[in-house]
């Protein structure tokens, strides 16, 4: 009984110390490195000079013409019957 008691003792000593100490040290350090990661990105991005424009993706001559030549189906005109 009094092992019992000591090994529940060590467990309620050692949740004590993970909530007290070493959680908020573990959350802090996640969010400093978080927080540092963000501003490397930013200030990746303020090499660009301002007005100047980059384009990711430029389509082939091919797609456009392809895409003008699609037939788009008949036209059917329609009435609205009221009842």
């Amino acid at each position: 009984m009094q092992t019992f008691f000591i090994i529940l003792l060590l467990i309620w000593l050692g949740g004590y110390l993970l909530f007290k100490y070493i959680l908020p040290w573990l959350l802090l350090h996640f969010v400093k490195k978080m927080t540092n990661n963000q501003n490397y990105k930013k200030t990746d991005n303020n090499t660009k000079t301002e007005g100047t424009i980059t384009v990711d993706y430029i389509p082939e001559k091919e797609n456009l013409k392809k895409k003008k030549n699609i037939d788009k189906g008949e036209y059917i005109d329609f009435e609205e019957i009221k009842s």
